[in-house]
């Protein structure tokens, strides 16, 4: 055996080959563990009437919804609609006051009225650009963040969480591979972000907020960080996330959908119920269509009046159609 041979078998890590039950089983006990802390508090939030204008252009306009414990949901919407605004205000992480803003609404967790911005070291937020050191390893990162953090006491507590952290984020197989960047190959896109989100899960957050999580991933890795996501809100952490075109399978993962059209909710209700809900509109899903693909095309593409219902109240459910008709009224 040739010496460069021997280096090679040297740095290549021992694969191992779990049975899916047993990786499963793994994943679903170090989950238990990290968030331990976070299933026991309550992990709900709730706004209403959230309305932000900012130099005499509204970006968000009442808007309401929420996101339970142990749920996963997406807030869709076309570009300009103000998904990522909403987001950066109820993570706390974008200043509402000052010269030439307005803002108003309610933000609630668990029923008790809070302040966003108090709340931010309980909210986990994942941005939209990975921002990870190119010449670590997921393993040197997440050691590093929960030193930092002061996570755990100890260094056998520190190594104890990064190694849970690590199975639950299916990142065992690239745990000491390069991250990457521009000149250094490294990481695939999938785990790139499932490092960020490992990253953000140190603390034990209640909620985990994440901005375009999907974008720039392919069709597998989507699917492999949303099925990581809903593990993630099954051990009592709520998720809410923006997407922009999820697939159809990505879109039925997601329990509840909240739709915003030009900073308006034009939908808050779960997911399995927009089919239905579209129908009651006289605007049925085709068959074989994908439901969000539906929504978007009819919210940006209808006139308010073939849209348009007569009512008088809406619950939160119609929301599309009070949306619609008040629009109407404005023209």
């Amino acid at each position: 055996m040739k010496l460069g041979e021997e280096v090679l078998l040297e740095q290549t890590p021992t694969a191992s080959f779990d049975k899916p039950q047993d990786a499963a089983q793994k994943r679903s006990s170090s989950f238990t563990s990290v968030l331990a802390d976070s299933a026991q508090a309550p992990n709900s939030m709730e706004w209403t009437n959230i309305s932000l204008t900012i130099k005499d252009k509204t970006i968000l306009q009442d808007v309401s919804g929420s996101v339970n414990n142990k749920e996963m949901a997406c807030v869709l919407g076309p570009s300009g609609a103000g998904k990522s605004t909403l987001l950066n205000v109820l993570a706390g992480r974008m200043n509402v006051s000052g010269r030439g803003k307005d803002f108003s609404g309610k933000v609630s967790i668990g029923g008790a009225l809070v302040d966003p911005v108090a709340q931010r070291s309980n909210i986990a937020y994942v941005m939209q650009d990975d921002a990870l050191p190119g010449t670590g390893t997921p393993r040197e990162i997440l050691t590093m963040s929960a030193i930092l953090r002061g996570a755990e006491a100890g260094g056998a507590g520190v190594q104890r969480k990064v190694n849970e952290l690590l199975t639950a984020l299916r990142l065992d197989k690239c745990a000491d591979s390069l991250v990457g960047n521009l000149l250094v190959k490294g990481l695939s896109g999938g785990e790139k972000k499932r490092t960020a989100v490992a990253v953000e899960l140190i603390t034990s957050p209640r909620m985990l907020f994440l901005d375009e999580p999907l974008s720039g991933l392919d069709s597998y890795a989507a699917w492999t960080l949303v099925q990581v996501l809903k593990d993630i809100a099954e051990h009592g952490c709520a998720v809410l996330c923006t997407i922009h075109q999820p697939s159809s399978e990505i879109f039925q993962s997601f329990e509840k959908l909240i739709c915003l059209v030009d900073g308006k909710t034009v939908y808050c209700n779960s997911v399995k119920g927009l089919p239905e809900y579209m129908a009651k509109l006289n605007h049925p899903v085709p068959k074989n269509y994908n439901p969000a693909d539906h929504l978007l095309f009819t919210v940006q593409s209808q006139s308010t009046e073939l849209l348009g219902t007569l009512i008088h109240q809406a619950p939160q459910e119609l929301l599309l159609t009070a949306w619609m008709l008040g629009t109407a009224r404005d023209t």
